[in-house]
C-alpha cells in the first residue's frame, strides 16, 4: 500500500489557523487542471453532496508549530502533508495532478505556498484483528439532528460516539460501495485527548491521542487509507499504526 508526501515551503512563518481549507483549496486547483472529469466528481456543488465521492484523506505536519491569534506559526517556513487514499485510480490522478504543480506558487492568504517535492511511502498491510494507532489528525464523529436539522461533534466520551462512529464507518463502506464486514468494530481510548479545531469557519469538538482499533483486517486497511469519521476528506480521520 501506498501513500503520497508533498513536502512545502512558505515565503512567510503564518498560515491561518484553519490551514485545511488552504490545502483543499490547492488540492481542487490541481486536480481540476490535470483533470476537470474527476474535479467535477469529488467537487461539484451542483450535485447532492452525499454522493460526491472522496476516497482520500490527509494530514499535515509542522515542526516546532505554535498557534497565534488565529494563525498558524512555520518557524522553519515549511510543511509536509501526508495523502492517502484506498482508491488506486485516485491516488495515480493525485499524484499527477500535485506533479503539474511542483515549483509553483499558490497564495495562502497573506502568504504563498510552494510544493517543493513529491513521493510515495509504504505503508505496512493491517494483517492483525487489533492494533494500536494514534491519529495524525483530529477525529470528528457528526450525529446528525433530522428535527432541528443540527449538526452535534461528539467527543470519545460521549454515550453517542461508538454507535454514531459504526454508523459513519458503514455509511462510508456504502458510499464506496464495498462489501467489507462491520462485525467486531471497535475503537476503544487508549490516551485519549479532546480538542477544539476549525472545521469551515466553525469550532467543533475533535478527537485526538492513541486508541485501540479492532476489526476484520480488510476494514483495518480501508480505514488506514481512506480515514475514519466525519469529514476525513477535509483532512481528519487520518491516523498511523504504532503498535
Amino acid at each position: 500500500m501506498k501513500e503520497l508526501k508533498i513536502d512545502f515551503k512558505t515565503e512567510g512563518e503564518k498560515l491561518p489557523s484553519n490551514y485545511h481549507s488552504l490545502i483543499l483549496s490547492f488540492m481542487k486547483a490541481s486536480v481540476e487542471k490535470f483533470d476537470p472529469e474527476v474535479y467535477r466528481e469529488w467537487f461539484d456543488k451542483t450535485q447532492d453532496p452525499r454522493t460526491l465521492r472522496k476516497s482520500y484523506t490527509f494530514s499535515c505536519y509542522i515542526r516546532n508549530a505554535r498557534f497565534e491569534g488565529g494563525f498558524v506559526i512555520l518557524p522553519e517556513k515549511c510543511f509536509s502533508l501526508n495523502l492517502s487514499t484506498f482508491d488506486l485510480r485516485d491516488l495515480m490522478v493525485l499524484y499527477n495532478a500535485f506533479y503539474g504543480t511542483l515549483h509553483q506558487t499558490y497564495p495562502a492568504d497573506g502568504n504563498c505556498i510552494t510544493s517543493e517535492n513529491l513521493r510515495t511511502l509504504y505503508v505496512p498491510e493491517i494483517k492483525s484483528s487489533s492494533v494500536i494507532v494514534k491519529l495524525d489528525s483530529a477525529l470528528l464523529v457528526r450525529s446528525h439532528d433530522r428535527e432541528l436539522n443540527r449538526d452535534r461533534f461528539l467527543a470519545f466520551s460521549d454515550a453517542q460516539f461508538p454507535a454514531c462512529l459504526h454508523n459513519t464507518v458503514a455509511l462510508a463502506l456504502e458510499r464506496d460501495h464495498l462489501n467489507l464486514s462491520l462485525d467486531g468494530f471497535a475503537f476503544r481510548p487508549v490516551k485519549p485527548r479532546k480538542t477544539v479545531v476549525d472545521h469551515f469557519r466553525m469550532k467543533v469538538t475533535a478527537n485526538t491521542g492513541t486508541y485501540q482499533l479492532e476489526g476484520d483486517p480488510a476494514l483495518l486497511n480501508y480505514l488506514l487509507l481512506s480515514g475514519l469519521g466525519s469529514a476525513t476528506g477535509s483532512g481528519h480521520g487520518k491516523f498511523r499504526v504504532i503498535a
